[in-house]
């Protein structure tokens, strides 16, 4: 299997980036992806929009927690977040507990393609986090969307006191 060709990403971001995205069903999930690369941002919004997502995106930390604002304001707030760990100022795992203060229960697909040793981060990352480097497959990155996601919904019905706690932590990395 041969890695994507993020560079081959043509789907542009339509209108400005804080712009909410909308497939042409009637999604029941959002996802908020936060990325600084554009074509990455634009591969993982094409490939959120053709699984029947509601998408909004973001290039930096700023950029997200307005989205993240705005989302809640429509009446749709995010359901996932897929962040890059390296964004420029604050990183994703940051972000990821900023928004977490918000929503606990928030399930988030992290990103790396660093020079770093990725298994340095995994102690930094939340609970209900899956950890990738890139470059990863629109089907890993869907599959796991829908799972960690799965398992939160799960989880909330069962016990609504608790939000997602440790047990929907996923063992999933690329």
């Amino acid at each position: 299997m041969s890695a994507p060709d993020f560079a081959s990403a043509s789907v542009a971001v339509a209108g400005p980036v804080n712009a909410v995205q909308t497939s042409t069903t009637s999604p029941t999930r959002a996802v908020l992806v936060v990325d600084d690369f554009p074509a990455v941002l634009a591969w993982a919004a094409r490939s959120f929009l053709k699984a029947g997502w509601l998408v909004r995106v973001a290039t930096d930390n700023d950029e997200a927690m307005v989205e993240w604002v705005a989302a809640r304001e429509a009446g749709v707030p995010v359901t996932l977040l897929v962040t890059d760990l390296g964004l420029p100022g604050l990183d994703g795992a940051e972000l990821l507990r900023r928004l977490r203060e918000d929503d606990p229960s928030l399930p988030a697909l992290v990103l790396h393609g660093g020079e770093a040793a990725p298994e340095s981060w995994h102690g930094r990352l939340p609970d209900r986090t899956a950890f990738f480097e890139k470059p990863l497959h629109a089907a890993q990155l869907l599959a796991t969307a829908e799972a960690l996601v799965q398992t939160c919904d799960e989880l909330l019905a069962q016990d609504d006191s608790h939000a997602c706690d440790d047990d929907a932590r996923s063992p999933v990395s690329g």
